[in-house]
């Protein structure tokens, strides 16, 4: 009797977890939802998707370190409740849009005579900026942006000082650090593709230099395989250096080499098909769109680069020759391809041969 107690009230606490399984199941969906339309969004801002690029690098930083995938992500916690601040601030915004609509359908229609009506949406845009403001500096939680009655009366009460303390936000990063990886990891990445890619340029110049082309090709080989190790270098140790020592990305290279040969196999194949999205680019305002499916191959192309470092810097010790060499040799015409093909792309690239810097599967994950 006693066993089948113990059956039983097993059975009974599967049940009771569940439904919190699910609910965990389904905000963690939600927090990478927001992440992605997040990070689409920034990147497609010149200058804040360097920011962007710090955070990827981030990230890539403390999967080499052994972090967990759900900690590697800098406020992962705090994303759901940020994704439905942002859904519920766009939801109070869309009355003032839809009046400031019909002030300029009204003033084309009777000019001058739409004075009451652009009053009116004055006034509430006054109310729902002043009921945002609060609702975000309390804390941005779905019941005091739903409800702007408590927003307003705990404004009231944080001016006569009894108001309860705001819920803070915990981005468990420093914004000076993913800036600064963003910016360092720029420029050295830069350096590395400077001289290949020029010549490249230089070669598709006229008349057309092919030999130009060939030795720009060659030197890029060993970049595209080594960077994008010496980039997670660079975010595990937070040192600058770590971006030009080639040896230690090759030495955690030799220690999982299929990993490794793999994960940059699919960095440059599932990357490659972006160039065909920079053929025509939307307008500005719309430049999220694409940015969002850079986001979203890019991505997971880093985190197993990551992961494939990680599983390097644990095993430390290489492996044997023909491990080493075997992955290395299948990886060669990949990279050849690609080079090739990169080559190529000017030719339906709406920024030209100033394409061929945008390298969206080495620097930012944005089209320019």
């Amino acid at each position: 009797m006693s066993a089948e107690a113990a059956v039983l009230s097993q059975r009974v606490a599967a049940v009771e977890r569940s439904p919190s399984r699910v609910l965990g199941a389904l905000r963690s969906a939600w927090a990478v939802t927001t992440l992605v339309l997040l990070l689409a969004v920034l990147a497609a801002v010149p200058f804040v998707n360097v920011l962007v690029f710090g955070y990827l690098l981030e990230a890539q930083g403390r999967l080499a370190r052994g972090e967990r995938l759900r900690a590697a992500f800098a406020g992962f916690d705090e994303l759901p409740r940020l994704g439905g601040a942002l859904v519920l601030s766009w939801l109070w915004v869309f009355p003032v849009r839809l009046l400031a609509n019909a002030v300029t359908d009204a003033e084309l229609i009777v000019p001058g005579h739409a004075g009451a009506l652009s009053m009116v949406r004055w006034a509430v845009a006054a109310l729902v900026g002043l009921h945002l403001v609060l609702g975000w500096a309390k804390g941005a939680r779905p019941g005091d942006l739903l409800r702007p009655w408590r927003t307003i009366r705990w404004g009231l009460e944080k001016l006569r000082g009894f108001a309860a303390p705001s819920e803070p936000w915990r981005f468990d990063a420093s914004l000076a650090r993913i800036a600064w990886l963003g910016v360092v990891g720029l420029l050295t990445s830069l350096a590395w593709l400077a001289i290949p890619v020029g010549l490249l340029i230089l070669s598709r110049a006229p008349p057309g230099h092919p030999p130009l082309g060939v030795l720009g090709g060659a030197l890029l080989l060993p970049v595209l395989a080594w960077l994008p190790l010496m980039q997670v270098r660079l975010a595990q140790t937070g040192r600058w250096r770590a971006a030009f020592d080639w040896r230690g990305a090759r030495a955690v290279a030799a220690a999982a080499p299929v990993a490794t040969a793999a994960a940059l196999a699919a960095l440059y194949v599932f990357t490659l098909p972006l160039y065909l999205l920079k053929a025509v680019l939307p307008p500005s305002d719309a430049m999220w769109v694409v940015t969002l499916v850079f986001i979203v191959t890019v991505l997971p192309m880093r985190i197993v680069i990551a992961r494939s470092c990680a599983r390097g810097v644990r095993r430390g010790a290489a492996a044997g020759w023909f491990a080493r060499w075997a992955p290395r040799l299948v990886l060669v015409p990949l990279l050849i391809a690609y080079v090739v093909v990169l080559y190529l792309t000017p030719l339906i690239d709406s920024h030209g041969t100033a394409g061929l810097l945008a390298q969206h599967a080495l620097l930012l994950p944005a089209p320019f």
